[in-house]
């Protein structure tokens, strides 16, 4: 069987573009994560973010979460586990690291609030306070986030 690129490619949508926002803070919802491996080869969480309120709502902007490998340090390994494991508990996913990936689905449509800073010609994006204007979502309970099935 041969396969027609051309019109596969002709019939296909193109994917949707992240945006470059100004820096500052976004009331936003976690649309989708999924296990990546970046160019260099290296495992990371991909998080698909759109924003939700103010002038830029519907702009989608993304997110990497640096994940180990066996070739780092001990060193390097428990700093990338800490920014691991400070991403996943924002929205109250605690489990084992071999859980994560079979978890990442309950991450879906969480509300969330984003810093999106330049930096050294990338935009760097964080996890931060508590969603305040996010449609339709359930609010944080007191004291921690929640995780949003």
């Amino acid at each position: 069987m041969t396969i027609n690129f051309d019109s596969e490619f002709a019939s296909t949508a193109a994917s949707p573009t992240f945006a470059t926002l100004p820096d500052g803070t976004y009331d936003a919802v976690v649309t989708r994560v999924q296990r990546v491996i970046s160019t260099s080869s290296n495992p990371m969480l991909l998080w698909s973010i759109t924003i939700t309120a103010g002038p830029h709502a519907g702009a989608a902007i993304a997110k990497t979460t640096t994940m180990p490998t066996e070739r780092q340090s001990p060193e390097k390994r428990a700093v990338i586990f800490g920014f691991l494991k400070a991403d996943l508990l924002y929205f109250g996913l605690a489990c084992a690291y071999r859980d994560i990936e079979t978890n990442l689905r309950d991450l879906a449509e969480a509300p969330c609030v984003v810093s999106v800073a330049e930096r050294r010609g990338h935009q760097h994006v964080a996890f931060i306070g508590r969603p305040t204007a996010v449609v339709g979502a359930p609010k944080p309970a007191a004291g921690g986030p929640t995780r949003q099935k």
